[in-house]
Formats: structure tokens, sequence, C-alpha cells
């Protein structure tokens, strides 16, 4: 007997800025994770031919800004709950992201309400995705 499980996988960016790293908050009506404090990026499509691909074309289309994929700072596997639909697992490997560019993020309103740069002090506070608090500790540690 075959057993075939269906895993998501996800990617997410970690960009940092003057040691402040960007978080985006996801609006309050979302479907997965409504209200609490995300990275950028988002699902692999077969498309993307990679993960850093996927995860660049994810944090163009988030925030407007194009950025080099780096380093890997985690891999995390977690049960994604989505409103009136049963969880779904899915593995999640976050990067480590520069840019060049100087602009501020421009959101695309659909997914996240607002965005913000925090520092290591406001991680405590900071109502974020579970797994992604492991990702966002080290980015802000400088630690891939």
């Amino acid at each position: 007997m075959v057993v075939r499980f269906w895993v998501r996988t996800g990617v997410k960016g970690a960009l940092l800025r003057r040691g402040r790293l960007l978080v985006l908050r996801r609006r309050d009506d979302s479907e997965i994770w409504p209200g609490l404090w995300d990275l950028p990026g988002g699902g692999v499509e077969k498309e993307d031919g990679s993960l850093e691909k996927a995860l660049a074309r994810e944090f163009l289309e988030e925030t407007g800004l194009r950025v080099r994929v780096g380093p890997v700072l985690n891999v995390s596997l977690q049960w994604v709950p989505v409103l009136a639909e049963p969880t779904f697992p899915s593995i999640r490997s976050c990067f480590l992201c520069t840019t060049r560019s100087r602009r501020e993020p421009c959101l695309d309103s659909s997914e996240h309400s607002e965005y913000a740069w925090v520092t290591k002090g406001d991680l405590g506070g900071l109502r974020a995705i579970p797994n992604l608090r492991r990702a966002m500790q080290l980015a802000l540690r400088g630690t891939p």
C-alpha cells in the first residue's frame, strides 16, 4: 500500500536594515494566521525552479523590493491552520536576504496591512507566526 502525503513548501525572507528586521502584519481577515506578524514570502510554485527564485518573486510581490537571497537561517515543519479547513503541513525554509534598495516597502494590501522594522528587543512583544520567531531571532543575531 502506498500512502501519499501532501506537504506545502514555503519560503520566507529575513531582510535587515540598520540592525532592524522587516516584518509584515497579516490582515485581520486573512484565512491563514490572521493578524500575526510574518516575514515576506510564500508558497513555492512549479514555475519557480528553485527556493531562491520563489522567495525573490514572493518578496517582490509582497513588498515591491528586489532582494538577493542568501544563506538559509532555518527550516521548520509546521501545521498551518486555515479558516474553515483542516490544518495542513508546511515545510518552510527561511533565508537571510539583502537589497540595495533604500526604499520603504510597498505592501500588497490583499495580504498584509502594515510593516515594521523591529529590533531584538521588540520580538518579545510581537505576536508572530509561531515557527518564524526562531528565524527572526537568528536574523537579528546575524547568524545564518
